[in-house]
């Protein structure tokens, strides 16, 4: 019979030998199947291990010496088997409860331990975020006390330079030349008010020292004193803002001071240059009581009276320098007025402007004796002058016009604007005095009143012919203050401002 090859077909294949753990896991099975086996046949079996019993106890009560009964025995072997299904619930002990929690382990660790720790995950995070942030809250506090702190080392020593400064300021006045014109008082608040700033700042010095020392209270200020110096520093930063205002009263005595000192100094400069410069008693008489005005102000501490006296003694130096210079102008003016006077009214106006000026100088007043002045000055243009006073005569310029007078609204004036032009065809100004209000005013043209037929001839001409063939009104010539009639006879008044 031929062998079949290996590999060909009807041929089985080949059976591999099992491994250990495979003989192992078949051995456990086989076990476990003979176990139940034997287990069963033991519960079948009840009455052959009845009979097993039953020998074995007689051979122990024979062995002991005890006399018991057949009936004995098999009544306790029913006893025993009677009881044997029955259930007896276990004791619930320890290990009772062990086994049960055993038994739920997985509900427990599913609806208890876990829950459990989520809560407490949950907890420790809540308590590392609030411990944070109560950390970083007191370090911010901390930190914002330690910028108060230095904010009050800035500022206390600000204070100091102040304080220095003020000191500085302070002994200027004990100088004789300042000393000798204020009133010893007042320098003696302000010493007070400084020697007050003093001693506000001493204790800001001692809390700095400890807890400031050079401006770095990183090492002085910590986590464990920050809240007892942001306390402090309440009461210290009220200290400073003491200590300003003292200092701050300090500096205003000082600025009245200096306004008192500076004006007892224009007061003494001013009364001194009055008293050594000629001029009318009266002036040198209200320059005395100004003077001994601004000194009781300076002695009373009253800048704004001082002020007022110096300013008043001022004006009445440069009035006594304006007089004299007035004074100083009557003496040429006259002789030049004499020089080209040809007619005895002009030579009559300057001798009574000169003694108008000449009572106004000893008076003291300087508003009319500039007006004669000016008159004065005028006269002499006036008469160095040779003019024709014509109508504004030229196309598309108005000529005259007519208006009722503040003074009389039933009657109405009537006015040709003119004006002074000399020999070369030059416009003069003129000192006219205004009709209305009675000011003088330099005008180089005005108008001038004129009777109704002159103004009603002067306006048919222009309205015929586009020009007026004769606007001469009056001429004047060199030395004379009396203008010679033309188309007007004689002038009656003048407007230097009209609607």
């Amino acid at each position: 019979m031929a062998t079949p090859e290996p590999n060909s077909p009807g041929s089985m294949p080949p059976v591999k030998d099992p491994e250990f753990g495979e003989l192992l896991r078949m051995m456990h099975v086989v076990d476990i199947e003979r176990q139940k086996r034997d287990l069963a046949l033991q519960e079948l079996s009840t009455d052959q291990q009845k009979a097993r019993l039953r020998e074995e106890l007689e051979k122990v009560y024979a062995a002991e010496g005890a006399t018991v009964s057949k009936g004995e025995i098999d009544a306790a072997i029913e006893a025993h088997y009677a009881d044997r299904y029955l259930f007896k619930p276990p004791t619930r002990n320890l290990s009772y409860r062990l086994a049960r929690a055993y038994i739920a382990r997985f509900w427990i660790f599913t609806r208890i331990v876990v829950p459990l720790m989520v809560l407490f995950a949950m907890v420790l995070t809540v308590v590392a975020v609030v411990t944070a942030q109560i950390r970083t809250r007191h370090l911010e506090e901390e930190r914002a006390v330690e910028l108060r702190t230095v904010d009050l080392y800035t500022a206390v020593n600000s204070a100091h330079a102040d304080l220095a400064l003020v000191r500085g300021k302070v002994s200027r006045y004990a100088e004789p030349n300042a000393a000798s014109r204020l009133d010893g008082r007042s320098l003696e608040s302000v010493r007070s008010t400084l020697q007050r700033n003093a001693d506000q700042l001493q204790p800001l010095d001692q809390f700095l020292l400890k807890y400031c020392p050079h401006g770095d209270p990183k090492a002085a200020i910590t986590q464990g004193n920050y809240h007892e110096v942001g306390g402090m520093l309440a009461a210290r930063e009220s200290g400073l803002n003491e200590v300003k205002q003292l200092i701050s009263t300090a500096e205003s005595g000082l600025a009245k001071l200096d306004e008192l000192l500076a004006a007892a100094r224009s007061l003494d400069a001013q009364i001194a240059d009055i008293r050594g410069t000629r001029g009318p008693a009266a002036i040198k008489e209200r320059a005395e009581d100004a003077y001994r005005s601004g000194k009781a102000a300076i002695a009373a501490a009253e800048p704004s009276g001082a002020r007022k006296a110096a300013g008043t003694l001022e004006q009445l130096r440069k009035s006594l320098s304006s007089l004299e210079e007035i004074r100083g102008r009557i003496e040429p003016l006259s002789r030049e007025i004499a020089a080209i006077a040809k007619e005895r009214a002009a030579l009559e106006q300057k001798d009574s402007l000169i003694e108008q000026m000449s009572g106004a100088i000893a008076q003291g007043d300087l508003p009319r004796a500039s007006a004669s002045l000016e008159k004065l000055t005028d006269l002499k243009s006036t008469l160095d002058q040779s003019y024709s006073l014509r109508i504004v005569n030229r196309p598309g310029t108005k000529s005259g016009f007519n208006r009722f007078p503040k003074s009389n609204s039933n009657s109405k004036v009537y006015y040709l604007v003119v004006e002074a032009v000399d020999r070369e065809n030059r416009t003069l100004s003129k000192l006219i005095v205004n009709e209305e209000d009675q000011q003088s005013k330099h005008m180089a043209v005005w108008a001038e009143r004129v009777p109704r037929e002159l103004y009603d001839q002067v306006k048919d001409e222009k309205q015929k012919r586009g020009l007026i063939e004769n606007p001469v009104l009056m001429t004047k010539e060199r030395g004379y203050l009396t203008e010679q009639p033309g188309r007007l006879q004689k002038r009656t008044g003048q407007l230097t401002h009209w609607n």
